[in-house]
């Protein structure tokens, strides 16, 4: 059997095991002694096949790296190796036993990828989806030879194709490194499914001193779960015909405006929630915390923020403004001008120790101060590209009509180390 092969046999067993222990939870009761073994024995194997499946793959990785360029042997061999930004992203374990990634700022997309990849022999930092999608503009792959291996899925009727994570990941980076929330500390996940249950701290556990003989207090520390469920945002493009066979950079142009909407959009949702309901982003997140401003904002009332966070053990890792928000803060002055002098009021050190971000993203009248690596973005694999050349008035004007639509969503593991600083005037 192949390592897929493999790991699905693996996963009956989880399966398996898991039934067995939600039987005995719905009928209110213990194993059986039967059931006992067998639940053991479902967990062993499946912990077996892993193992079997990751020694195949690891195979796999030694059998292409033979025949690649010395330079590049070692990010087949140990993916970890050749990480260039940043320590290990955390790995957490979902209820079926599989490895979910989670990406701080400093981790690469690409360097997830690459390391888990089923395709080694592709390079993800050297493909392009701005090659690619010239390539379906222009009906040409001269250039795309490399995007055009990569693919995995032809292109449908309706002129739309599935993208590779491969093919995906410098992009994806791009937009991170765009987005105003990655930057204050958001932390990605790649979903591999549409949903995810993640745990989420409801209030924080207490120690005490226990007497001799003395019971220990309880305290309410909490745990509940929170799901990360994939919906769809999109956005789309038009260019010319002509642009897209003769610009020399059309490439890098296509890639720019893409990954630079695809962030905005990132941070629009996760900061004010989706539509309706969900995603829920920082403003209608249950259980964040808040601070009245009533006017203009002031370092007072930053102060108030930074306090709330810290009585709930948080320690942000930025605070962030809207232009206008942080000009009424650099015109801030002291001294009324006739008895005494005036000179712009400096930002106070605790502030500064704070990163401090801008975005037109964040409005007016809401800034926002947190440990913001308790955001989870979730990110779903399969982005779709789909072109056409009739839609709209594309047919009159020579234009193509460019389309990408992702999943995602986002969570909070501990929504009290956020705050929003409500009710600002500029």
């Amino acid at each position: 059997m192949n390592p897929l092969e493999i790991r699905a046999l693996r996963n009956t067993k989880v399966n398996r095991a898991e039934a067995l222990r939600k039987l005995a939870e719905d009928q209110k009761r213990q194993l059986s002694e039967t059931e006992l073994t067998e639940f053991r024995s479902a967990l062993a194997e499946a912990a077996k096949l892993l193992s079997e499946a990751e020694a195949l793959e690891q195979l796999e990785r030694l059998q292409v790296a033979d025949r690649l360029p010395v330079d590049r042997r070692l990010a087949i061999i140990d993916p970890a190796e050749n990480r260039e930004h940043g320590p290990a992203p955390e790995n957490w374990t979902d209820s079926r036993g599989n490895r979910v990634a989670v990406l701080n700022r400093e981790n690469r997309f690409v360097d997830h990828i690459r390391s888990t990849s089923r395709r080694p022999e592709l390079d993800p930092s050297q493909l392009s989806l701005g090659r690619l999608v010239r390539a379906m503009i222009t009906k040409s792959w001269r250039g795309a030879e490399a995007e055009q291996r990569a693919m995995s899925e032809g292109i449908n009727t309706a002129g739309g194709v599935l993208v590779p994570e491969e093919l995906l990941a410098a992009f994806i980076d791009k937009a991170r490194n765009l987005s105003v929330l990655v930057r204050a500390g958001m932390r990605t996940v790649p979903l591999t499914s549409d949903s995810t249950t993640i745990a989420r701290i409801s209030s924080d556990p207490t120690f005490a001193v226990k007497g001799e003989n003395a019971s220990f207090t309880p305290n309410d520390a909490a745990f509940d779960a929170v799901g990360l469920n994939a919906v769809t945002v999109g956005c789309v493009s038009y260019i010319s015909r002509e642009l897209a066979e003769d610009a020399p950079n059309v490439v890098q142009l296509i890639e720019s405006v893409m990954a630079a909407a695809f962030a905005v959009e990132v941070d629009r949702i996760g900061l004010h929630g989706g539509a309706g309901s969900r995603p829920n982003g920082i403003d209608t997140l249950p259980g964040t915390q808040s601070v009245a401003v009533g006017g203009a904002l002031s370092h007072d009332k930053l102060f108030d923020a930074l306090a709330l966070l810290q009585i709930a053990n948080a320690t942000p890792s930025a605070w962030m403004l809207s232009p206008n928000q942080l000009k009424t803060l650099n015109k801030l002055v002291t001294g009324d001008g006739t008895n005494s002098s005036e000179f712009p009021m400096p930002t106070p050190p605790a502030l500064v120790e704070i990163p401090r971000l801008v975005s037109n993203q964040i409005l007016d009248a809401t800034a926002y101060m947190g440990d913001f690596s308790t955001m989870l973005l979730g990110l779903r694999s399969g982005v779709q590209i789909e072109i056409t050349t009739t839609g709209g008035e594309t047919f009159e004007r020579h234009q193509v009509g460019v389309k990408l639509t992702a999943r995602l969503d986002f969570a909070a593991e501990h929504a009290d180390h956020l705050c929003r600083l409500t009710g600002v005037t500029v």
